[in-house]
């Protein structure tokens, strides 16, 4: 009987763990990335002209002669950092999502054990820092696999 349910759990974990994967992945892929483009801050949030993200071409004829002067936009120069803002604040958000979500299911199956570590009792304190660590050690394993499948 407990064989059954420890394959059961593993396959949960499994198909779950798949999900958190994709999902992680196309977050980091798409989450905001129409805000943090130069076109929105300069023409939608900043409602100014155009030209200032794409550049402009300026010519006139001089004397029979077409004279004229290119004025780069700032979408190429600002475009990559944004983006990478963007997967920052991503990884971040995910980071805080993973914690608490890590958290919850705690304080909720042990309520009586978190007012002990609220009235900071000593051996529950040993407890929770010892579970911290292998939540942290488990979500820095996984977070690395997920950078390594981005990349």
């Amino acid at each position: 009987m407990l064989g059954f349910v420890w394959k059961q759990s593993l396959v949960w974990d499994i198909i779950f763990g798949a999900g958190v994967v994709w999902l992680f992945s196309c977050l980091l892929a798409q989450a905001y990335s129409e805000y943090f483009r130069c076109a929105y801050l300069i023409q939608d949030y900043l409602d100014l002209p155009k030209f200032m993200y794409e550049g402009k071409d300026f010519s006139w004829n001089l004397f029979g002669k077409m004279v004229g002067v290119e004025i780069p936009g700032l979408s190429p120069v600002m475009d990559k950092p944004l983006d990478w803002i963007r997967r920052i604040w991503i990884w971040t958000m995910l980071f805080f999502w993973d914690r608490d979500s890590g958290f919850a299911p705690f304080v909720i199956n042990n309520t009586k054990k978190f007012i002990r570590i609220l009235t900071f009792n000593k051996n529950e304190w040993k407890a929770l820092l010892a579970t911290m660590r292998v939540f942290i050690t488990i979500l820095f394993l996984f977070l690395r696999l997920i950078f390594v499948l981005i990349k």
